[in-house]
């Protein structure tokens, strides 16, 4: 399946733990100062160690990059070995953020459901944008912009532990 035009990349967040102030960004893919990001595809599963949970997880665009709180930064990985490093920011915050990511608006929301560690995993949440034309992708052209996930501005009940991945495309600003 071709996904559009640009370099592709990919980065993971495994086991995310996400904490129970959570009301603000919990994965965000910080866009770049000298190419254009497009999403194609964002996807977020987990497990509740102690109770199971129903929550709204929205997909947001960013007008400024989330500041503050503790991140872990994932490995952009190309998807084709000759190209370039990413220049894009896929991370994730083990604290909740502290200021910045103002919210434009939604892109998207869906139920995520979280079953216990005993039991079948819940089912993933996965926001795909591929089918669309590329010039309609959701897209970032500035690198004080983001698209990020977080519980539509509600604390969840219980830390989830979740796994969350990005694809997207990186391509010259004036493409």
């Amino acid at each position: 399946m071709a996904c559009g035009a640009g370099r592709t990349y990919g980065a993971s967040l495994p086991g995310l733990l996400a904490g129970t102030a959570a009301t603000f960004a919990i994965a965000e893919l910080d866009g770049s100062a000298t190419r254009k990001i497009r999403l194609l595809k964002l996807l977020v599963s987990g497990l509740e160690a102690t109770a199971i949970a129903n929550n709204d997880l929205r997909l947001t665009k960013l007008s400024s990059i989330s500041t503050g709180g503790a991140a872990t930064v994932a490995t952009a990985v190309p998807f084709v070995s000759t190209n370039p490093a990413a220049t894009a920011v896929f991370r994730g915050f083990t604290t909740a953020p502290t200021g910045g990511g103002v919210v434009v608006g939604a892109i998207a929301v869906q139920k995520l459901s979280l079953l216990l560690v005993t039991t079948n995993l819940g089912t993933a949440v996965e926001f795909n944008f591929q089918l669309l034309p590329a010039a309609s992708r959701p897209t970032l052209l500035t690198a004080a912009e983001a698209f990020a996930i977080d519980f539509n501005g509600a604390t969840p009940a219980n830390a989830p532990n979740l796994d969350v991945y990005a694809w997207w495309t990186e391509e010259p600003l004036n493409a």
